[in-house]
């Protein structure tokens, strides 16, 4: 009897995690991608002076926020998403630094796809658990 109170909570504690883990990873995913939409929408009304100080503000505050947020993530995502992501948002951080729209609008376009596939991959659905 005790081994399967036992077992029973260590199955609830694992569980629980599991949910925990899903809704961190997913709440930091989404806010990052949501900050670069924001950045990117923002690019969009003025190609040509792209480096105003709102959008350097915004990238800035997004590159600190997902430095702390990636510290936990590495325990839930690859090392090299995680460095792709990062490598990613310095990369727009510099373009936009730079007023270099072409390459921004890449860097920002290759944020939100790896975003999105990261949360395709990561939510429970039939093909994940298969």
């Amino acid at each position: 009897m005790k081994r399967t109170i036992i077992a029973i909570l260590v199955f609830g504690i694992l569980i629980g995690a599991s949910i925990w883990e899903m809704h961190y990873l997913v709440d930091k995913i989404e806010v990052l991608k949501s900050g670069i939409t924001d950045i990117y929408a923002y690019m969009e009304q003025d190609k040509q002076n792209i480096d105003t100080e709102l959008n350097k503000k915004l990238i800035d505050d997004l590159e600190k926020q997902w430095d702390k947020d990636k510290i936990v993530m590495h325990a839930i995502l690859p090392h090299s998403q995680l460095n792709e992501l990062s490598y990613k948002i310095n990369a727009l951080n510099r373009h936009i630094n730079q007023n270099d729209y072409n390459m921004a609008n890449t860097a920002a376009s290759a944020i939100i796809k790896n975003c999105e596939m990261i949360l395709s991959n990561f939510l429970p659905k039939i093909e994940n658990i298969l």
